[in-house]
């Protein structure tokens, strides 16, 4: 039996058959020593329609808890707007722009609801957080 030691876990497990996942976006920097114990598994980013596809489903998971407030289906336009940031980024645009459409009593989102979704996160970004000292 092995212990395992972390910050939120010290429980004793047998680890011998133990399945470990790691995801990096960029191993460079890690040891030969760490590499080895790990099948590298190279995933390459999504095409242009793959993309918007995926963008797709990330808004139907936004939309979809306000039943038929908003289309089900995102405009093409709209999707290759957003397709352009991550998936995590697309998630919080998405939860924005359908505040500026509701705002506006539309059922679909528009170009500009992204594009203002995805300002305002920007501007979030670049904004110090911290202590203020004297």
């Amino acid at each position: 039996m092995q212990i395992l030691r972390a910050s939120s876990l010290e429980a004793p497990i047998a680890a011998h058959g133990a399945l470990w996942i790691a995801t990096a976006n960029d191993i460079s920097s890690l040891r030969p020593t760490i590499l080895d114990r790990f099948l590298v598994l190279p995933v390459c980013a999504p095409d242009s329609a793959a993309a918007v596809a995926i963008t797709k489903r990330i808004y139907r998971t936004v939309a979809a808890p306000h039943g038929d407030m908003f289309a089900e289906e995102l405009d093409d336009d709209v999707a290759r707007a957003a397709a352009a940031t991550t998936p995590r980024q697309q998630r919080l645009i998405f939860q924005i722009a359908v505040g500026f459409a509701a705002a506006e009593r539309r059922r679909r989102l528009s170009s500009s609801d992204v594009e203002n979704a995805r300002r305002l996160l920007e501007s979030r970004e670049q904004k110090a957080i911290g202590f203020l000292t004297r």
